[in-house]
């Protein structure tokens, strides 16, 4: 009786170790399972036993992954985004640093303002070169923007010591020599005078001298003649006569037309300078 109960008992502890054994296995399935082996492998989707409990773990194990590989998932819309940003940004600094094109019109108008003002504020001058048979030099006629004043300044040479007629005249025509210039320049039709006169020949610009080499240097201001308007001398004559102008004041009839300067000794077509 006492050998029955021995094996009983015997047979008790094989079962109860069993079991424990079985339970230790199903553990260990289910680590395996859901953090897999020590080697670091991934635990099988699929079951190995008839049972189907593999199956159902490895089920598990899809959604563990699933789980936990979500996040890297979504973090592609995340990184697109912030690829996007920066091009975002790229192009809003363009827009903003590229004028559009009614931004490009306004700028071209101010400019175009710009260089208008810029130049308003620069001196007209026209230049006429003197040409004779012993005489040659440079006359300068320089005026300021909307100012009556008109300077007239140049070098002649090759005249005789003394005074001589300077006049403006009515043609640029050197087709015959000087003699194809006509008369003085006188719009008004007055009488001929001296610069500083009311009544005279807007082209009535006085004597100029020459010194004892033959050479006469000048600088006057005029407010009759201009570069500008009705009274511009551009494309007109400048002539020095042989002799001395008597500025009206002769008595002769000559006098009151041409002052009795004499011939005409060199001459020049007053012509727009070059900036």
């Amino acid at each position: 009786m006492a050998i029955i109960m021995a094996i009983g008992n015997i047979s008790k502890i094989i079962l109860f170790t069993f079991g424990c054994y079985q339970i230790l296995f199903m553990i260990s399935v289910n680590c395996q399972s859901y953090f897999g082996n020590s080697n670091g492998a991934v635990a099988p989707t699929s079951g190995i036993g008839s049972n189907g409990y593999q199956n159902n773990h490895g089920n598990a194990w899809q959604g563990y992954r699933s789980y936990f590989e979500q996040p890297q998932q979504q973090q592609q819309p995340f990184q697109q985004f912030y690829s996007v940003v920066p091009q975002q940004q790229q192009q809003q600094q363009q827009r903003n640093y590229y004028p559009t094109r009614q931004t490009t019109s306004t700028i071209q108008v101010t400019s175009s303002s710009t260089s208008t003002a810029t130049s308003s504020s620069e001196p007209l001058v026209a230049v006429a070169k003197i040409e004779g048979k012993d005489v040659q030099g440079i006359v300068q006629f320089r005026q300021m923007p909307n100012s009556m004043n008109l300077q007239v300044s140049g070098r002649i040479t090759g005249l005789t010591p003394g005074l001589h007629g300077f006049h403006v005249h009515q043609y640029g025509d050197t087709r015959n020599s000087c003699t194809s210039m006509g008369g003085h320049f006188n719009p008004d039709n007055n009488n001929h005078g001296a610069p500083n006169d009311q009544q005279r020949h807007a082209g009535d610009l006085g004597n100029i001298e020459a010194n004892q080499n033959g050479m006469a240097e000048f600088n006057m201001l005029d407010q009759r003649i201009s570069l500008t308007g009705q009274y511009s001398i551009l494309g007109r004559g400048v002539v020095v006569h042989a002799n001395q102008d008597d500025l009206g004041r002769g008595g002769q009839q000559d006098s009151r037309t041409t002052g009795n300067a004499g011939g005409r000794v060199g001459c020049g077509i007053i012509s727009l300078a070059a900036q």
